[in-house]
């Protein structure tokens, strides 16, 4: 499908408003938005925040399950410059209150029941630059008061005067390896991304697609409901993940055709007991990014859904740059991230700058307008991201198949030395995960008197006879003996972020301290 092409993200709502007003675009339960009713609800929530004295370049946070109350508040708030930036009621305070002391937002918005209201409260009581507090029903009664004709006439200029390149949102990284980041990403980053994803992914107007990640993610904000609305599709939302209820209630109720997601939330769903039931025959197509899908998944999705593709991004990109193809294999889909699209200048290169060859491993770098502006407040953090050409280093090491798709290898910030040796613990974990015991497998560095370091294995297993001596030969077959972690400890469940990636910060701890059992 070709969308059609938008510099800004709330030039979408018009265009759809007018070519298919009825249609629905957000939907949960009793709350089902058209295109038309979308873009009344943008216009009185805008007008209401510039009441409460939103103007370009400011910061709006917004405390949020995912739900449709959300992406209006996204949507009015980019419509006129201002900043969107998603919190999750599933993070720790703390880690809220870092992040608002560091965006320092101008108003916290605040949808749902008590208990994220309640969470709100304490933030603004946690944080010195505190925002002014707003709740869905205060947003409302802003919205039902008479609009000023200066005010419809200021925020008219102010949509006109948004550029391409003016940042939409702020999304704090992960911080797996220090203190989250906040990515100041611009509307032709979201915009452009999803044109792609369009193109690559769906086929005519109207997907439905459902949305389960928090709001404070990419994905939910880029990949779901921005992808949607560029394309003129449904995004319907799950406010509190439930396997069963997604798999039993929405995908056949709400019609669900497109399924992009990432692999712990297919994970947790295969394991679900409502999983060998679920009727996935409306499934056109279904989709994974964020991480690997184990082999045999993929075998299983298989036999249940027609088209079957994974794709690689980040934050810092926007949106999915690689793509596979439609005729990918088996192998091709749970080991590579793909191909870079033709639309995105990519290349590999190896650590002494040459271009990687297949089977040799390097960093993948990648330039564009849609690249994310810099990291806020962050002017060193900026320029290391980005060399003096505009090649972004993304940190991320891949190794160039035969056929150009790209085996993801590891984080170079992962990449410790054992002897002199660069290990890569992604590629370790990759072979580990290959063993029918293993079901999912992180690999740290701790410090060793003799080798400098070596690797410590945190392996997840349902295998309860399994033990190191198993694992250490599995991968002295298949690895250097460098490679292979000296100490192996079997755990129930691994440590994870809010952004849903493990935390190996807290796993380095671990492996420090000697918890090594064995």
């Amino acid at each position: 499908m070709r969308a059609p092409r938008f510099a800004r993200i709330h030039d979408y709502v018009n265009h759809w408003a007018a070519h298919a007003p009825a249609r629905e675009m957000a939907v949960m339960g009793d709350v089902r938005l058209t295109y038309a009713q979308l873009a009344e609800a943008i216009d009185a929530e805008t007008a209401a925040l510039w009441r409460h004295g939103l103007r370009p370049g400011e910061r709006v946070a917004v405390l949020s399950r995912p739900r449709p109350e959300f992406f209006v508040s996204f949507l009015a708030i980019v419509s006129v410059g201002g900043i969107f930036q998603g919190l999750s009621p599933k993070s720790a305070l703390g880690e809220l209150a870092y992040q608002v002391d560091d965006a320092q937002p101008l108003l916290l918005i605040c949808h749902g029941d008590d208990e994220v209201v309640g969470l709100g409260h304490e933030l603004v009581g946690r944080v010195e630059s505190a925002p002014r507090l707003l709740v869905t029903s205060e947003l409302r009664a802003g919205a039902a008061t008479p609009q000023a004709g200066g005010d419809a006439e200021q925020i008219a200029a102010a949509r006109a005067a948004v550029g391409h390149r003016d940042p939409a949102a702020i999304v704090y990284t992960s911080g797996s390896t220090g203190r989250p980041k906040g990515a100041l990403l611009p509307h032709i980053g979201f915009a452009a991304c999803s044109v792609v994803q369009a193109a690559r992914w769906l086929h005519g107007e109207g997907a439905r697609m459902p949305c389960v990640e928090p709001i404070n993610h990419v994905a939910a904000v880029g990949d779901a409901s921005v992808a949607m609305l560029v394309a003129g599709g449904t995004v319907v939302y799950q406010e509190q993940f439930d396997a069963g209820e997604l798999l039993e209630e929405l995908i056949p109720r709400e019609r669900i055709d497109f399924w992009y997601t990432d692999p712990a939330v297919l994970g947790l769903c295969s394991r679900s007991p409502a999983w060998p039931r679920a009727d996935l025959s409306k499934i056109r197509r279904l989709c994974w990014s964020g991480g690997r899908a184990p082999l045999p998944l993929v075998r299983e999705l298989r036999e249940r859904v027609p088209l079957l593709g994974t794709s690689w991004g980040m934050t810092e990109t926007v949106g999915s740059l690689t793509y596979t193809d439609d005729d990918a294999d088996d192998a091709t889909l749970s080991e590579t991230i793909g191909k870079p699209d033709p639309a995105y200048p990519a290349r590999v290169v190896t650590e002494d700058g040459r271009a990687a060859a297949p089977g040799e491993s390097g960093e993948l770098q990648v330039r564009g307008p849609h690249l994310m502006r810099g990291y806020w407040n962050r002017e060193q953090a900026t320029s290391d991201a980005f060399d003096a050409d505009g090649w972004m280093r993304t940190g991320d090491l891949v190794m160039p198949w035969d056929d150009g798709n790209l085996q993801l290898v590891g984080r170079l910030s992962d990449m410790f030395k054992s002897g002199g040796e660069n290990v890569y613990p992604r590629e370790v974990e990759l072979e580990l995960e290959q063993h029918p015991g293993v079901a999912a497998a992180v690999v740290v560095p701790r410090r060793d008197d003799l080798w400098g370091e070596v690797g410590c294995a945190f392996v997840v297993t349902s295998d309860p006879s399994l033990d190191a001596d198993a694992l250490r030969g599995h991968l002295r077959a298949r690895l250097a003996r460098f490679k292979t972690p000296k100490s192996f400890e079997f755990v129930s469940e691994l440590p994870m972020l809010d952004s849903g990636k493990v935390d190996r910060v807290r796993l380095r701890a671990t492996a420090a301290a000697g918890e090594e059992r064995t």
